[in-house]
């Protein structure tokens, strides 16, 4: 394993190749100073057999310059790319483009961070990872091979994004079950968590955490103008709370869902907290049971359509889902309109 840290603030890694217990770890805490920000730039790199690039961050980032990473043209079988350990360095910009991952027979082991629960195959890992005012940005991602069942190829395991962060992946393909998955992520501070134009076949659970999600203090999570099937399993499934609070905003927006059974399912309910505060799904076309959940508070379903019938009224959502309550309790605000009309 290559280690990169203190007295580098420049890299270029141009056409590399890793494979079993290799690869390189970029240490931003080390690298980061006051006097220069840090300039990394990767490219054309193959990571094999278990083969990992790292990218670590830090306790404490205050007082120092920011790093810019560029990560293009990366190929991955059985390896892959793992971001956390710590704080990365205040203003970073990681974008990370057409990368294609293989999961197949073997599995990265990330060592570096096994303490965030990465023993399940994954080949894209942000494990203990805090974002403040940082961007991170996954597009044009395609995931797939030969290995479909019991595979996380995304998680976010002891993930806070805050301070005006973005944590995104637009533009990307995944063809494996758990899509996208974590525990217990926390949205806050004005930060943005978002899923855009993302087509996900899965085997199982499309996006998933456990543990429950929470968002807070103007912090928004948005799955949008996505495509996601799964065969026989819940799609978007949160077990544990999803609680918004203090204007955060929780929506799935434009979306296509398909599945057998719910599109839609939170094993302990969601809830928000203030006026301002806001669950939202909308404009979203369904091919399965709407959902299966109690939603309490400022909760919103607008212009949803179910195969070719919109839905339009509280019972539709209750009849169709079977299942628990979609206004949780009596002082719930549940609004349900149709395109055009309240």
């Amino acid at each position: 394993m290559i280690e990169v840290g203190t007295g580098v603030s420049i890299v270029k890694v141009n056409q590399a190749s890793f494979t079993g217990g290799g690869g390189i770890t970029f240490n931003l805490g080390s690298m980061m100073t006051a006097a220069q920000p840090i300039v990394i730039e990767v490219c054309g790199l193959t990571l094999s057999n278990s083969a990992i690039m790292y990218f670590l961050g830090a306790s404490a980032v205050a007082g120092n310059k920011p790093a810019c990473i560029t990560i293009t043209g990366v190929t991955s079988n059985d390896g892959g790319i793992g971001l956390g350990a710590g704080i990365f360095p205040w203003y970073t910009r990681l974008i990370a483009k057409t990368i294609t991952y293989s999961i197949n027979s073997g599995a990265a082991s990330f060592s570096n961070l096994s303490q965030y629960g990465a023993s399940s195959p994954t080949c894209l890992l942000n494990g203990g990872l805090t974002l403040q005012k940082s961007v991170v940005r996954f597009t044009a991602q395609t995931i797939g091979g030969t290995r479909r069942n019991g595979v996380y190829p995304i998680r976010c395991n002891e993930f806070t994004c805050s301070d005006y962060s973005v944590w995104m992946v637009d533009n990307s393909q995944i063809g494996a079950s758990f899509a996208i998955h974590g525990y217990n992520p926390v949205i806050t501070s004005n930060a943005l968590f978002l899923i855009s134009k993302v087509n996900a076949v899965c085997g199982r659970l499309c996006i998933s955490f456990e543990g429950g999600v929470t968002v807070s203090d103007g912090g928004s999570f948005i799955v949008e103008d996505s495509t996601s099937t799964t065969d026989g399993h819940d799609l978007l499934f949160i077990i544990g709370p999803l609680t918004v609070s203090g204007s955060g905003l929780f929506m799935a927006a434009s979306n296509y869902f398909i599945t057998p059974r719910y599109t839609s399912c939170f094993s302990s309910g969601a809830s928000t907290t203030g006026s301002t505060s806001l669950i939202s799904f909308a404009n979203n076309n369904l091919l399965g049971l709407p959902w299966n959940m109690s939603c309490s508070g400022n909760c919103r379903v607008q212009c949803n359509m179910l195969g070719q019938a919109q839905l339009s009224t509280v019972a539709q959502y209750q009849t169709a889902k079977n299942c628990a309550s979609i206004n949780g309790d009596g002082a719930a605000i549940v609004t349900v309109t149709r395109c055009g009309k309240a």
